[in-house]
């Protein structure tokens, strides 16, 4: 249980909503933002697995294949949902599904990066 649950859990801090699409089975009481009356306010938390330019497709395959064998590893799925989250299904678990979801992020938060003027360096 990470430090955050603990003090949910002891009562020193409380959650009022989570940026979740859903609730997360780790804290059924906690609604959504938009459960809470904010609809559209999600941020989730994800991770890509990349390659350098020019990898060979058999490299990929064999990553792409490495990867969904792991996401059904029975001690990865318990560990994040120690964490309070869970795999992605097999669809989401390819170069084309996070080619997709890179670009929807880009197109969901570039302006408003832009707008605010903050960068990376």
């Amino acid at each position: 249980m990470g430090p955050d649950r603990a003090h949910l859990q002891a009562g020193s801090i409380k959650a009022f909503a989570i940026a979740n699409k859903t609730r997360l089975a780790t804290l059924p009481t906690v609604p959504t933002f938009a459960e809470a009356g904010l609809p559209g306010f999600e941020l989730a938390v994800w991770h890509g697995l990349y390659a350098p330019k020019g990898t060979s497709k058999a490299v990929l395959q064999t990553l792409e294949a490495a990867l969904k064998r792991a996401l059904h590893d029975p001690a990865l799925i318990q560990r994040f949902a120690s964490l309070g989250t869970a795999p992605v299904d097999d669809s989401q678990a390819t170069a084309q599904a996070l080619r997709s979801h890179l670009a929807a992020e880009i197109g969901r938060w570039g302006p408003l990066i832009k707008k605010a003027g903050v960068y990376a360096d």
